[in-house]
């Protein structure tokens, strides 16, 4: 299987993760410290190069993404990574952690078994105590239950790779599927802001 190898920093909002179950959660040391379980979220943009990623030494126009370059400022760049030439095995590489040829994900239409070991699964199998949600494309199933049934703790999002309209489309939320009027780009942003603020108690 050929991989393509190329510097990621950030990703647009479609996958997103964690937030501790409990926000006081911590772990306890021998010196007496807390250490407070980190929230990671991980945010993922099919075809976006390193010209239009701020950060990057490379292209002449950038957009205008503070979030996400105080983000890249204040986080880990990994600036050696692999990943497939398509979409749908390399989400299926990063919920399992296994290459495509042991899932028999090789491909766009390949199901992902909901036998396998997802990271959610992991965590909830080690009593881990983080919450975890997926919000934006699944592109591993178009079975509504898909992302319930592999451990998904929260899901919503488009179960296709793509729409025909960004204001009239399919939204599933924890296996259901309702008509959605709401650009998608910004449904997406504001579930994961409402996932997250929830997880967290701030609100809700």
């Amino acid at each position: 299987m050929k991989l393509f190898k190329f510097p990621i920093v950030i990703f647009s909002i479609l996958f997103v993760f964690s937030c501790a179950k409990d926000d006081k959660i911590s772990t306890s040391t021998d010196n007496n410290s807390t250490l407070t379980k980190p929230s990671i979220v991980l945010i993922i943009a099919d075809d976006m190069g390193l010209d239009a990623t701020p950060g990057y030494n490379i292209g002449n126009i950038k957009p205008n993404m503070p979030n996400l370059q105080n983000m890249i400022n204040s986080g880990i760049r990994f600036n050696n990574l692999w990943s497939n030439p398509v979409c749908t095995p390399t989400r299926g590489t990063i919920l399992t952690g296994k290459y495509g040829f042991r899932t028999n994900v090789l491909k766009v239409g390949d199901a992902m078994s909901t036998t396998e070991t997802s990271l959610q699964k992991h965590l909830d199998n080690t009593n881990s105590d983080y919450n975890h949600a997926v919000i934006g494309k699944w592109h591993l199933s178009t079975d509504s239950s898909h992302p319930t049934n592999l451990g998904v703790g929260y899901y919503a999002g488009l179960l296709n790779g793509g729409v025909q309209s960004y204001t009239n489309w399919n939204l599933t939320e924890n296996g259901v599927a309702s008509n959605s009027n709401e650009y998608t780009t910004t449904k997406f942003t504001d579930l994961a802001i409402e996932w997250v603020g929830q997880s967290l108690g701030f609100y809700g």
